[in-house]
Formats: structure tokens, sequence, C-alpha cells
């Protein structure tokens, strides 16, 4: 696979995954073994203090180099690692999954299918049954409700980290904070007025969240990444010259690559 250009790359952030990167990486085989093309995974880890790093090094150098591991010297939180994985991956189509089995790898090839079948720009997840206490799933649809009423683009779950989506449309985003929530006002800001946005339901799993220690959903964390956002109202008003005055990023200054 290393000598030819991928058709997919799967980008997954993972910091302090050591439990389940093996487990990971094998379901990944699993879902991809029927693909119609080349693919690769672009893991990264985002400055994991246990064996994540060091697992994932195993798994390229015993399944080969489709599987690129890049590493970030310190934690740089979900949205720079995906940013870092989108900057390195070379696939045509680029899904993005957490790294902690909260998604499905199975659904991988469905959502590429149906991007390509139904010529879209991107397909989002949707955690129809999400297995999670009131307290977290009350606040997540007011933020869904709000941030589609407020930006014109309504979506069930803009929390879904499973998302597939082209890259010609994918490579133009420029993920800042925690913005990786919001990645579809960014493609439809992108491609606007011509954005073909669409979500479907994956499986889902019942593993807990364990992106990062004392991670925190509630409705005053999740509307005050939105409002971070607010900037854009409808997502294409952002003029380019407002676009091009954000600084210059070096996504690879804290990374190591191998």
């Amino acid at each position: 696979m290393a000598d030819t250009l991928p058709r997919l790359s799967v980008v997954i952030p993972l910091y302090k995954e050591e439990d389940n990167v093996e487990r990971l990486v094998d379901e990944l085989h699993a879902a991809l073994e029927t693909y119609p093309g080349e693919f690769e995974l672009v893991l990264v880890d985002d400055g994991s203090t246990d064996r994540t790093r060091e697992m994932l090094l195993d798994a390229r150098a015993n399944r080969g180099d489709h599987i690129m591991v890049i590493s970030h010297r310190r934690n740089l939180g979900q949205t720079q690692a995906m940013q870092t994985g989108l900057q390195a991956a070379r696939g045509d189509v680029i899904a993005f999954m957490d790294g902690d089995l909260q998604n499905d790898p199975a659904d991988i090839p469905a959502m590429v299918e149906k991007l390509e079948t139904d010529h879209l720009d991107l397909l989002c997840g949707w955690r129809k049954n999400r297995q999670d206490t009131l307290d977290r799933t009350l606040p997540s649809r007011m933020a869904n409700w709000l941030i589609g009423r407020v930006s014109g683009v309504a979506l069930h779950d803009y929390g879904c980290s499973l998302k597939v989506g082209r890259r010609d449309v994918l490579e133009g985003l420029d993920l800042r904070g925690e913005m990786h929530r919001f990645i579809p006002l960014w493609v439809a800001n992108l491609t606007h007025p011509s954005a073909r946005l669409a979500q479907c339901k994956p499986s889902e799993s019942v593993n807990p969240a364990s992106y990062h220690e004392g991670r925190n959903d509630r409705c005053e964390t999740t509307l005050d990444r939105f409002a971070q956002s607010l900037k854009l109202t409808k997502p294409w008003q952002t003029s380019t010259k407002q676009q091009k005055k954000s600084p210059p990023r070096e996504p690879m200054k804290n990374i190591r690559a191998s």
C-alpha cells in the first residue's frame, strides 16, 4: 500500500488509549478488508503519557506502512490532533472517528459509498440511540437545535465524531481550539451555495467517552464553544478576505512523524 496513493484516509486522534489501540487497529482492518481501493490509517497520538504511541508504532511494524503514526510532543487537544491528521492525509476521501471505539469502524465503508453515490461534500454520523444520561443528552440536543437555528445548518448531532468527506473540500478547513464539532459549518461556509451535507445513523457503541480526563459536555461548555463560531452567523457569510486574516499555522512544530 505504501507505494500507491490511497483512495481513503481514516484520521483518528488518540489520547491515552493504550487499552484500545490493538482492538481499534484490528477492527479497522476487518472493516476495510473488502474496501475496493487502497486505504491508509492516519493515527495521531496527542501527547499521551501512557503506551499509546509505542503500541501505535508496533501496529505499524506489524501491519505495514499504510499505517501512519504522528505524535504530538505535548497534548494539544482533539481539534488540533484532527487538523494534524487532516494535513497529513493523502486520500481523496477522508474519514474521521474517535480512537476510543465509541464509533464502529464497520460503518466507514457504507458511509464512503453513500458519500460517493449521493455526490456529497460531507456525511456526518448521528448517535440516534445515544447511551448517555439525561444531563449529557439534553444539553447536547439544546445545542444542536440552537446551532441549527442560528447557522441555518440543521443537523441532529453535531457532537458525533464519525464523519466522511471529500478531500478537496476538507483540505480547506483550518480547525482551532475546540472547533472540530463545527466541521459541518465550516464545510457549508467553504462550499456555499452548493453545499451538499447529509447525516446518517451509524452503529452505536456503549463505550464511555475517554479522549480527555475530566471531559465535560454540559450545556454551558457546548454553547460556549459554539459562541466561538458565531462570527460565521450564517456560515457562508464569512468573506474570503476575512479567512485570509488568520495567522499561518505551523502544525508540524510540535509533532514527531513515524
